[in-house]
């Protein structure tokens, strides 16, 4: 029990998954207005939201998750992994109805050794997923947890297929969304 306003509030697993969600939500952008926006600074953003198709059946399948499963990624404008890739995750979304979120606007700490990120204006959300490289694309199930996740360039010894394979039906990520990505 936690006393807030001079009550007592019962801090339950759902109510702080509610506040994770209300969170992630209140701090994010739905990933086709993010593409929207970043396509005004760079059109390579637009481009390929707009020259991408994605497969048919492989759509059809995915949208049995929409209503379970949420997707979290995150992104920066300068980086041309996430041009490729996030424009993709919005036609996921648009064809499918499976939700995606981003947290966009990284940008690199150079003055800190021991921090990868600068914050702001990169999200604080960074440190809280272990975000070392972009775009990490996470797949969260309806009670917030991460059932997998593809990141651009992973180490050897993390095979995303493997991953993905378990979640969603056939590792999606890796099939649709990344235009390429290193095994």
């Amino acid at each position: 029990m936690k006393t807030h306003l001079n009550r007592k509030i019962d801090i339950t697993p759902k109510s702080l998954f509610i506040m994770f969600i209300v969170e992630l939500l209140a701090n994010s952008q739905d990933v086709e207005e993010y593409v929207r926006e970043s396509g005004v600074e760079d059109p390579r953003f637009l481009d390929r939201l707009e020259g991408y198709r994605l497969d048919p059946q492989v759509a059809a399948r995915l949208r049995c998750y929409r209503d379970s499963h949420l997707v979290v990624a995150f992104s920066a404008e300068w980086c041309p992994d996430c041009m490729r890739q996030i424009p993709v995750l919005a036609l996921v979304q648009r064809e499918t109805g499976l939700k995606a979120r981003v947290f966009g606007h990284l940008m690199r700490d150079a003055k800190n050794a021991k921090r990868r990120w600068s914050i702001p204006p990169s999200p604080p959300q960074v440190e809280d997923f272990e975000v070392e490289r972009i775009p990490p694309i996470f797949v969260l199930d309806k009670e917030g947890a991460v059932l997998g996740s593809v990141v651009e360039n992973p180490p050897a010894r993390i095979d995303p297929r493997g991953v993905l394979t378990r979640n969603l039906g056939g590792g999606f990520l890796s099939r649709i969304m990344l235009s390429r990505i290193a095994y």
